[in-house]
C-alpha cells in the first residue's frame, strides 16, 4: 500500500462528508428557527401544522435522498482515487488486489474520521436544537415565562447523538470499507 496515495484519498474523502454535514446542519440549523415558531404559534389556532412545516419537512427528505445517493459515490471514489494516485506514484505495482485492500482501508479510515467528526459536530448541534426549541416555546403569547430547556433532555440529547455517531462512524465504515474495495478493484483491473 502507498502512504502518499492513502493519506491524501483518505484526507479527501473525509473533507467531502464533513463539508456535506455542515452544509445540512447549517441548511437545518437556519430553517429550525423559523418553523418552530411558526408552529408553536400557529398550531393552536388552526388545530394542525402550518405549510411551512411541510417545506421544512420536504427538504429534510430531499437532503437525507441525496445523501443516501452521494454516500456509496464518495466512498467508491475514494477507492478509486486511492487506486489511480497508487499508479500514479509506481506504475508498475497496482494490482486488483492492491487497489481493493488501499481503498477499503482509505474509505473505512475516512468514514471513521468523519464520522467521529460529525459525532463531535451533532453534540453541539443538539444543544443548539434544544435552545431553539425552548426559544421556540418561550415564545408563546401569554406565558410569560421564560425559555425552558429541561437539563435532563439535553444531557439525553448530548449523549444519544454521541452514541449515534459513534455507531454510524463504526457501522458505515464497514460499509464505506466495502465500496471502496470495490472502487480500488475496478480501478486497479482498469488501470492494469
Amino acid at each position: 500500500m502507498k502512504i502518499k496515495a492513502f493519506l491524501i484519498s483518505t484526507l479527501v474523502s473525509t473533507l467531502l462528508q464533513s463539508l456535506y454535514f455542515a452544509v445540512i446542519t447549517g441548511i437545518t440549523l437556519f430553517l429550525l428557527p423559523n418553523m418552530l415558531e411558526t408552529v408553536v404559534q400557529d398550531m393552536p389556532a388552526n388545530g394542525g401544522p402550518p405549510p411551512g412545516f411541510f417545506n421544512f419537512i420536504g427538504i429534510s427528505m430531499l437532503t437525507g435522498g441525496i445523501g443516501l445517493v452521494l454516500a456509496p459515490l464518495v466512498h467508491a471514489g475514494t477507492g478509486v482515487l486511492y487506486a489511480w494516485l497508487h499508479r500514479r506514484e509506481d506504475d508498475s505495482s497496482l494490482t486488483v488486489e492492491l487497489g481493493a485492500f488501499g481503498g477499503a482501508a482509505a474509505a473505512f479510515t475516512a468514514r471513521f474520521a468523519a464520522g467521529l467528526l460529525m459525532a463531535l459536530g451533532s453534540l453541539l448541534v443538539s444543544s443548539l436544537v434544544l435552545q431553539t426549541m425552548g426559544d421556540a416555546l418561550g415564545a408563546v403569547p401569554n406565558t410569560g415565562a421564560q425559555p425552558f430547556t429541561p437539563p435532563m433532555a439535553s444531557v439525553f440529547s448530548g449523549v444519544s447523538s454521541v452514541i449515534g455517531g459513534l455507531f454510524s462512524a463504526c457501522f458505515g465504515s464497514v460499509i464505506a470499507a466495502a465500496l471502496g474495495a470495490l472502487g480500488g478493484a475496478l480501478t486497479g483491473a482498469m488501470l492494469k
